[in-house]
C-alpha cells in the first residue's frame, strides 16, 4: 500500500503543477508578437508622414 500511496501522492503534485501553468501561453505570446509588429508599423508609418510632410 505505501507504493500506492507514493505513486497517488506523486500524481496529485503533477496535477497540481499542472493546474499552476497558465494554459493561455502561447496565445499570449501570439498577442505580444502582434502588438509589437503593429507597434512598430505605427512608429514607422508616423515618422514617413513627419518626413513626407517636411520634405514638401
Amino acid at each position: 500500500m505505501s507504493d500506492l500511496d507514493r505513486r497517488y501522492k506523486e500524481l496529485e503534485e503533477r496535477v497540481a503543477r499542472l493546474e499552476g501553468l497558465s494554459p493561455r501561453g502561447p496565445q499570449k505570446f501570439v498577442w505580444t508578437t502582434l502588438s509589437v509588429i503593429i507597434g512598430l508599423f505605427i512608429i514607422l508609418f508616423i515618422v514617413g508622414i513627419v518626413q513626407f510632410v517636411s520634405a514638401g
